[in-house]
């Protein structure tokens, strides 16, 4: 088979140049589809670089925990549960309190607190020393002479001896990893014995790293403290290059915000994602020059400046619940000194470009309108009836696309749960529900195929096909709520429940509007969207680079004409049968049979007069000749205008020669 038959069975030739044809159609459509491909480019690179940063910070949180072995609890994943008052950690998804483990409590933290500040006034040193307790039995005993001794001192490195009932993390860039425990009885010690204990541990790691042949003062910064009522802030190359001393309580209590950076990550994912979609939603539109792809495409981009305030909203909150729990909780370090200015600096000049992007767009939007409305009027003529049936195929059409995103979005992030998330460690069925996840996956790409395909070509087994797709996509989802995974991911996780509800809601939409185009099928709809396709094998070349006989369709300023847009518009129209007496004209023209019906006077429209002929025939003997030619000079331009009131007389005279004798008077018939 030759290349040539191949384009025959797959037109793509055919379909690229349709491609480039709708693109290039005008410079409006050329400076849509620029203006989309550029924006597209500058938000991907924006949203790559705020996934780099979520996926930094929560690489950094979840070494942490797991050097410290505070990821699983009594051999499961820990699930953090994060309310109002309190963070706990469960085995499985917290539907029951009795496997949780409180970590942070608010009113305890309240009520140490303010025993601590009494206890402060009335010591003379300025130096507190800040005192965690771990999660396990032997800490609790501990307790009491631990709130004692907590205003004293304060540890800035840490010794290796025995462990009681704090534990010290290292984090070192270098792949060694040491731990350390802090002993309280070195809290008994005076200033000066603390100051000779800094000295000889500088010495000892001065010694470590001339034996390793490495540069200290390069690679291990001393980690530095600043107390700042009452609470230490970590400069930001100590959580990278040093090591960190952080309780038992906190290294638990990270659980939470790791799992909180992952979802991050899975909405950044998405966004990138939406921002490829928003350009192929702009050049289908241009693809159609439909009317409601315009519109759709303006609504993406307005969904796209709501998405970038929502995400600015959310960090916020994060923000703020980071700070409650773990700077001035569990922790009481600043653990992501950067992390919030760099993701603001990524996340503000989003939703700037995103609303300047929605105003040009929305500029852009209507002026293609008007030039759209006339391409539509062209492809389907002005019958309201077919127009209706076609703005209904294009708003299903919409409806799919938006669908297939919003569906396959749901979807994906279910199944990056299964894989790598909360569900893939605490759910019964991962199988059964990856195998059910991954079907249903496969099957968006026919589901929107034969929604697609059948009513353009009022297919109906491929119609029937589409609404069982949707009825079966429905009540799947319907059943994921029996797991109770799915049931706390949706409620816990804001953004998975706004797609799951947006996807579902557009399925029904999808599904209504099927069953009624369903109904039009029949009307001759197919007739017109094929007019001018061009044919797959059509090699026909034009000879001039544009159209000599094409002229300017009507202005773009008048409204879209359709059968009484002459008479009028709105409720001003009246129906065809009062705009004219209903006058049936004789029989094969014959003047002497009596019409159809009798004329009717109930016309709301005034009947015109009657033309003005002349009283003489062809055959009546008089001259018609002119006697001079003085008034020809007139004559031309007086013919012109009389030709409308005078030519009535030649077309009653060829009717037969019998009625030529006498005067024709000026009759109007109206021949259906």
């Amino acid at each position: 088979m030759r290349v040539k038959q191949i384009w025959e069975v797959i037109p793509l030739p055919a379909k690229i140049k349709l491609l480039w044809d709708r693109l290039t159609f005008s410079r409006l459509t050329t400076t849509y589809f620029i203006f989309s491909l550029c924006h597209c480019i500058i938000q991907v690179a924006l949203q790559v670089r705020v996934f780099t940063i979520n996926a930094e910070a929560a690489a950094l949180l979840w070494d942490l925990a797991s050097k410290a072995n505070t990821t699983t609890l009594n051999g499961s994943h820990a699930v953090p549960d994060l309310q109002p008052g309190y963070l706990r950690l469960c085995n499985d998804v917290p539907s029951d309190a009795s496997f949780c483990q409180t970590v942070w409590n608010a009113t305890a933290i309240s009520a140490n607190a303010s025993s601590q500040n009494s206890l402060s006034a009335k010591e003379s040193t300025s130096i507190e020393q800040l005192t965690f307790t771990s999660m396990s039995t032997e800490s609790s005993a501990s307790l009491a002479t631990s709130s004692a001794s907590s205003t004293k001192s304060i540890v800035e490195t840490a010794s290796s001896k025995a462990p009681e009932s704090t534990t010290t993390v290292f984090v070192v860039a270098t792949p060694a990893v040491t731990s350390s425990v802090v002993n309280n009885a070195s809290d008994h010690d005076d200033d000066d014995d603390d100051d000779k204990e800094e000295e000889d541990d500088e010495d000892e790691g001065e010694d470590e790293g001339e034996d390793e042949g490495e540069d200290d003062s390069d690679l291990h910064k001393r980690l530095q403290f600043s107390i700042s009522n009452s609470r230490r802030s970590v400069d930001a190359s100590a959580l990278v290059a040093e090591t960190s001393n952080l309780p038992k309580s906190c290294l638990w209590s990270l659980n939470w915000p790791v799992l909180i950076l992952d979802n991050t990550k899975r909405e950044d994912v998405i966004f990138i994602a939406f921002q490829i979609w928003v350009l192929g939603m702009s050049i289908v539109a241009l693809l159609n020059e439909s009317i409601p792809h315009i519109f759709a495409s303006l609504a993406t981009h307005a969904l796209a400046t709501a998405w970038s305030i929502f995400q600015i909203i959310n960090t916020a909150n994060f923000r703020s619940n980071f700070n409650r729990v773990i700077t001035n909780g569990t922790c009481g370090v600043v653990l992501l000194p950067k992390y919030w200015d760099e993701r603001a600096k990524a996340e503000y000049p989003t939703l700037a470009l995103n609303v300047v992007a929605l105003l040009v767009s929305a500029v852009l939007t209507w002026h293609l309108i008007k030039l759209f409305g006339w391409q539509t009027f062209k492809r389907v003529g002005a019958s309201m009836t077919m127009n209706r049936v076609y703005k209904l195929v294009l708003l299903l059409s919409i409806t799919l696309q938006l669908s297939f995103f919003f569906m396959g979005a749901t979807i994906s992030l279910w199944i990056d749960n299964l894989f790598n998330g909360v569900a893939a460690q605490v759910a019964w069925y991962v199988a059964f529900y990856k195998a059910t996840s991954f079907v249903t996956e496969i099957f968006l790409i026919p589901w929107i195929m034969t929604g697609w395909v059948a009513v353009r070509k009022e297919s109906r087994l491929t119609m029937f096909i589409f609404l069982v797709l949707s009825i079966l996509y429905l009540g799947g989802w319907s059943l994921m709520f029996l797991s109770t995974t799915f049931r706390w991911s949706f409620v816990t996780w804001r953004f998975f429940s706004v797609m799951a509800t947006a996807s579902v809601l557009l399925t029904v939409t999808a599904f209504v509007l099927g069953i009624i185009c369903r109904f039009n099928f029949g009307k001759g709809l197919p007739r017109y969207l094929d007019a001018q396709e061009p044919l797959p094998g059509d090699d026909f070349t034009a000879v001039y680079s544009s159209d000599i006989e094409k002229v300017q369709f009507p202005s773009n300023e008048k409204p879209i004409p359709t059968f009484s847009a002459s008479f009028g518009s709105g409720s001003e129209v009246p129906p065809p049968r009062l705009m004219f007496p209903s006058v049936r004209g004789p029989r094969f023209f014959n003047r002497s049979a009596q019409p159809f019906e009798t004329p009717s006077n109930q016309s709301v429209v005034t009947v015109p007069t009657p033309a003005v002929t002349r009283a003489a025939s062809f055959d009546s003997g008089i001259d018609l000749g002119r006697n001079g030619s003085q008034s020809s000079g007139k004559s031309f331009g007086s013919s012109v205008d009389s030709y409308y009131t005078h030519s009535l007389q030649g077309d009653y005279s060829r009717f037969g020669r019998e009625d030529s004798s006498r005067p024709v008077r000026g009759r109007r018939w109206e021949i259906e």
